[in-house]
């Protein structure tokens, strides 16, 4: 079976309440949008998240291999652990950010995010936008910020 340009796509009907969203992906790519939930949950072995649009109080992200992109989104908290890839956020409004990645960059571009922790260990940090109290940490790279 070629599973090459196979896709699973899920549609929630308009303002659906949703409590938690979990997703397990070994391989491939995921896109997320235009979601509200209390929670989500993505746990990606190899691949890259995109997500748009979306309304959560807890994101969560631990991705071996790949980039994040998280665009136009209202987020309480956001935890995300990378061990290869970028962080994308742009336009977006966070209230507690916390990113770990081992090797990649971290990039924000007008957010609005008020605290919060980044580090990498091989990478550069670039916050731009109304940034509050977020601590950073970079073992190897540079760190920017507006």
């Amino acid at each position: 079976m070629n599973t090459a340009n196979s896709y699973l796509r899920i549609v929630v009907p308009e303002g659906t309440a949703l409590d938690e969203i979990i997703i397990e992906n070994d391989a491939g790519d995921l896109n997320i949008s235009s979601v509200a939930a209390e929670k989500i949950t993505i746990d990606i072995d190899a691949g890259n998240v995109d997500i748009g649009g979306v309304t959560v109080k807890k994101l969560g992200i631990d991705a071996d291999a790949g980039n994040i992109e998280i665009a136009d989104s209202t987020l309480d908290k956001l935890e995300a652990n990378v061990d290869a890839g970028n962080l994308s956020i742009k336009g977006s409004s966070i209230e507690s950010l916390y990113a770990d990645i081992d090797a990649g960059n971290i990039d924000t571009e007008n957010c609005d995010i008020a605290g919060g922790s980044c580090k990498t260990d091989l990478g550069n940090i670039a916050l731009h936008g109304n940034i509050g109290d977020v601590s950073t940490e970079v073992s190897l790279g540079n760190v920017e910020s507006d």
